[in-house]
């Protein structure tokens, strides 16, 4: 009777992630096109990197479907609101001239932008743009979750400080615009 008892409690403990079994290479980038896999090995790309790469993604999806996030618009980020006023007006002073409403920047809020700084202090920013550098490209389309999905890097902008990440969920007709401070990516050239 007390074995059964010490199984019943076995089975009732709580998940400990730091004591899970840690995922594949193969399990981690089982979510992406095998092509597109292939093609990164071959670029001779560290296995970690492509692994960041894949939790980057997982990201940007999981912010496209938080409450209120603001589909298809330049968004708010912790390196605009370091850059001030200068950054803003620059940034909408190119949306008036292109008559672009989605290069507007738009302010989010305290949960979309928890997101975007968990995805900077994570640097999945500097693993994509290390993805990009190895493959020579500024936008790549790719399977996602079985989800055509493109992301583009764009270095070049209306601040000369600044880039912008462009991802898009094309199932969904989700698409974010993280502008980001060029430091953060200034390892990869």
């Amino acid at each position: 009777m007390n074995l059964l008892h010490v199984e019943a409690v076995d089975t009732l403990r709580p998940l400990m992630p730091e004591l899970d079994t840690p995922l594949s290479f193969e399990e981690i980038t089982r979510s992406l096109n095998q092509d597109l896999v292939k093609l990164l090995q071959s670029a001779a790309l560290p296995n970690n990197v492509l692994e960041e790469f894949v939790f980057a993604l997982d990201h940007l999806h999981e912010m496209g479907g938080l409450r209120n996030f603001p589909n298809n618009r330049l968004i708010n980020s912790p390196d605009i609101v370091a850059g001030g006023h200068p950054v803003v007006c620059a940034f909408n002073d190119l949306a008036r001239r292109t008559h672009d409403v989605s290069q507007f920047g738009v302010a989010v809020g305290p949960q979309v932008m928890a997101s975007v700084k968990e995805f900077f202090d994570f640097n999945y920013l500097q693993y994509i743009a290390l993805v990009f550098q190895s493959l020579r490209v500024h936008t790549l389309d790719f399977q996602f979750d079985k989800v055509s999905t493109q992301l583009s890097l764009n270095r070049f902008t209306a601040h000369p400080e600044f880039g912008v990440l462009t991802y898009r969920n094309l199932r969904d007709e989700v698409t974010m615009m993280i502008p980001f401070h060029l430091t953060r990516i200034v390892d990869v050239h």
